[in-house]
């Protein structure tokens, strides 16, 4: 998959995500521990942010405040930190960027943030009652993780749980 399919997969992702915040935002997220869809959003959300400082200023050490509790301030604030990530992320792919696993490239961020908002979109829209679909190429990019990177190279955490959900997600997808 070349870098703008990943943008625009990733385009797709955020404003699917974005459209389930109008949902219960007290709603439990089964696979993501003790979160509610807002904690989900928040999580989201802020490592847009990160994200994007890794690819604009090369560091890693962003933490930013939490997402508004109010309803309509959170989408937008969530759009907001969409369109910053995007912004960011239209580079060339080989761009130095300060990332948590090699190749320390702005490729790197392109295809991390695009299956991780795939997946996270995917839990929201589970929190939420929806039978969220996953993209077949997408879910192909995450079979092919399975054998060759670290659950943290995915994840951002030394957590084989998440990284089991994420390929077992994929396996439906893909039928293998």
């Amino acid at each position: 998959m070349d870098p703008a399919d990943y943008l625009a997969h990733l385009r797709r992702e955020l404003g699917a995500f974005a459209e389930c915040l109008r949902g219960d935002l007290s709603a439990p997220v089964a696979h993501c521990g003790d979160w509610t869809l807002y904690d989900l959003a928040d999580h989201l959300g802020r490592d847009n942010l990160w994200a994007a400082l890794a690819v604009t200023q090369k560091r890693g050490d962003y933490e930013g405040p939490a997402a508004p509790r109010d309803p309509a301030a959170l989408v937008t604030w969530f759009s907001a930190t969409a369109s910053v990530l995007l912004a960011a992320l239209d580079t060339d792919p080989s761009a130095s960027a300060w990332t948590i696993f090699p190749p320390p490239t702005a490729g790197f961020w392109q295809r991390r943030r695009c299956l991780e908002t795939l997946v996270h979109r995917w839990d929201a829209e589970h929190a939420l009652g929806i039978n969220g679909q996953l993209d077949p190429a997408l879910a192909s990019v995450l079979r092919a993780f399975q054998r060759h990177w670290r659950p943290e190279a995915i994840t951002g955490q030394a957590d084989s749980g998440t990284l089991a959900r994420l390929l077992a997600v994929a396996q439906m997808v893909t039928g293998g």
